[in-house]
């Protein structure tokens, strides 16, 4: 049984070279919406997120309580970012939680020149509720507010490599999950609306530009399944379809603003392999985000996205028993 255990990691780290290699070398920037830390660490599965197996003396399924902490890092040619996620859930099924996302390094490249920066990302608060379901099965909706506390506008060698959006901006999260002792199945769907973000020039021609990145409906499918005693293969897809954006330009003199087309609309199609392993209160998972589809109605972006390589951690001190 323990070559099922390690052949999926053995074929990971056989495809990252092989899958990052028939990327592009343009050199321009892709503009990959998961690059953004905000977005990227909703979408794939914690261990928490999966349904519970285990029941009370009542048959009602027992969810996990008290104070828990995930964290998220994902390496990318050009990114290099960690999240960090204290959060707190109660019996009743209300979970609180905060995302701080680190940017170690980001890398931008504009026609020919590199730029390059680190530092805080956008701050993001989530409220979530959880509905449980007997025999192994839930529904969750949760509410997430991402504040702008990256700094948008830092520059390195003369090329923007903004940390953050520079909105504030809601997401909507439903999911719904089902396991089993061996399996664990979970349908999620997301909606993010971003705000404007105003910028004035600085040399005194009185422009002002409100700058809205389109929204964003993202939906996924995981699936994992136990191999070997606490270890877990898992696989995913996730479809995501962007909004246009718009940049809407007024000028001081009183004349009527006029709004430009970002012309950013798209539909995405990647998958997530991955494996797990149940220590204890600890869960470590490996994986990758592999860009299988990208189709931009916009000619002149980049269809050539990033390969991830992701690695996560769950730790919930007070772990109740899963049947995992």
């Amino acid at each position: 049984m323990r070559r099922f255990l390690f052949a999926p990691l053995a074929l990971l780290l056989l495809l990252a070279p092989t899958l990052r290699a028939q990327e592009s070398d343009s050199g321009e920037d892709t503009g990959d919406p998961f690059l953004d830390p905000a977005i990227a660490p909703l979408i794939i599965p914690t261990v928490d997120d999966y349904a519970p197996v285990a029941t009370d003396s009542r048959g009602t399924l027992l969810l996990p309580t008290g104070a828990a902490v995930n964290t998220y890092f994902e390496i990318t040619s050009d990114q290099k970012s960690g999240l960090l996620t204290p959060s707190y859930s109660f019996a009743n099924g209300l979970a609180f939680k905060a995302r701080i996302p680190l940017i170690f390094k980001r890398t931008v490249h504009f026609f020919g020149t590199d730029g390059s920066a680190g530092g805080l990302g956008d701050i993001s608060l989530d409220a979530e509720y959880t509905r449980p379901f007997s025999p192994g099965s839930l529904a969750r909706l949760q509410a997430t507010l991402k504040l702008p506390t990256g700094d948008d506008e830092k520059e390195d060698n003369g090329v923007p490599v903004p940390l953050g959006t520079g909105s504030t901006d809601l997401f909507l999260r439903g999911q719904y999950a089902r396991s089993t002792a061996r399996t664990g199945f979970l349908l999620g769907a997301i909606f993010r609306h971003n705000s404007s973000r105003e910028t004035t020039d600085e040399y005194g021609f009185g422009l002002t530009r409100a700058t809205t990145l389109g929204d964003q409906f993202i939906t996924s499918a995981f699936a994992r399944y136990a191999v070997f005693n606490q270890a877990w293969v898992h696989l995913g897809g996730v479809l995501t379809v962007l909004g246009s954006g718009e940049i809407e330009i007024s000028t001081d003199d009183g004349s009527p603003p006029s709004t430009i087309d970002m012309n950013h609309d798209g539909t995405l199609f990647d998958l997530y392999p991955g494996i797990s392993y149940q220590l204890g209160p600890l869960q470590p998972f490996l994986g990758l985000r592999i860009p299988v589809a990208t189709n931009y109605d916009n000619e002149y972006i980049d269809t050539d996205r990033d390969l991830s390589l992701i690695l996560q951690f769950t730790y919930r001190p007070e772990r109740l028993a899963f049947g995992d």
